[in-house]
């Protein structure tokens, strides 16, 4: 556009009497054949470099995303919780994590089949979805374990989404078997003060809720899990 706009104005100048004795014909026959060459060029190279930011931004998203899911992976997940508990820790308020898997998943796979437990798998990533707030990260850490950070909640608060979450999963209509989860929540505190102790916390009560008898949510509160 600016490059049309700068060969035009001579000529429009000149059309509307501000510019007098121009000459059009040879301006015409020189100006306009660079200008279109230059226009070209342009676009083409306009076009070569969104189509290589669209490539970019989708390789960015393929290395961040569960193919299955859509969620953030573990790669991605990570470094998110990492930065919210240094924000937590910044301007005092509380950041909880939450792990869960789907309970005897290997036998889900292989009494009804692989295809069937990716419908699981992505059937939980979706009630995921729906009962998170936006500012929460969800994640699929790998096989049937998933992951939420939750920013600006403490344990209480995560206890009440996990236990919605688990009555969700529990009541959904599946065709050939009940699904149930099993859920370990955690809270940044000063001796949970990194994303590597908040997570080991969060996997040792959701360990808990497996040893207990699964489909339930069990929270650490420091060096007690219940």
């Amino acid at each position: 556009i600016s490059t049309f706009m700068y060969a035009a104005t001579p000529q429009v100048m000149f059309l509307f009497g501000l510019v007098h004795d121009f000459p059009f014909a040879q301006y015409t026959a020189m100006v306009w054949p660079a200008a279109i060459v230059l226009m070209i060029m342009h676009y083409i190279f306009a076009q070569n470099y969104r189509r290589r930011y669209d490539l970019e931004l989708a390789l960015e998203l393929a290395s961040n995303s569960d193919p299955m899911t859509g969620l953030s992976n573990r790669r991605h997940f990570i470094p998110i919780l990492h930065n919210e508990i240094i924000r937590g820790h910044r301007f005092n308020h509380s950041v909880s994590l939450m792990v869960l898997d789907i309970d005897h998943f290997k036998a889900i796979n292989d009494t009804h089949g692989h295809p069937t437990g990716d419908l699981v798998i992505c059937t939980l990533a979706k009630i995921c979805q729906k009962t998170a707030r936006k500012l929460d990260v969800i994640a699929r850490l790998g096989g049937e374990e998933f992951a939420i950070v939750f920013p600006c909640t403490d344990i209480q608060g995560a206890y009440i989404v996990a236990e919605r979450l688990r009555r969700g999963i529990e009541s959904s209509l599946w065709t050939k078997r009940q699904i149930t989860i099993s859920i370990g929540i955690a809270e940044m505190s000063d001796s949970l003060s990194n994303s590597s102790e908040l997570t080991e916390a969060a996997d040792l009560a959701l360990y808990k809720a497996k040893n207990n008898g699964r489909n339930r949510v069990v929270r650490c509160h420091l060096n007690n899990v219940n």
